[in-house]
């Protein structure tokens, strides 16, 4: 978890009490793309001139637009525990040499 997410973390706790992390997901999923389950086509913007929603992902629920994004509902958490389990034992084979 880096600072940024840490500090994150802290403020939203009481309303999230897991912590979820999305890009350390997807960076499996792109280089296991199996480990995606439930994707579906969606059309998706990012809000550019909203005051408070600036930067925020808005998708197309009236579906008037063609689909831009793949959108992963679930992944197999099996797979990706067994890829940093894997990755975990290769450092400490490399370091222990």
């Amino acid at each position: 978890m880096n600072i940024i997410e840490d500090s994150r973390r802290s403020q939203a706790k009481k309303h999230f009490p897991y912590y979820t992390m999305c890009d350390a997901f997807l960076a499996g999923i792109v280089l296991i793309p199996r480990i995606a389950k439930n994707v579906v086509l969606w059309h998706a913007d990012i809000e550019l001139n909203g005051n408070k929603t600036r930067g925020q992902v808005v998708l197309d629920h009236l579906l008037s637009n063609k689909p831009n994004v793949n959108l992963i509902h679930s992944f197999d958490s099996e797979i990706f525990k067994e890829v940093l389990l894997n990755a975990v034992n290769t450092f400490r084979s490399v370091t222990t040499l």
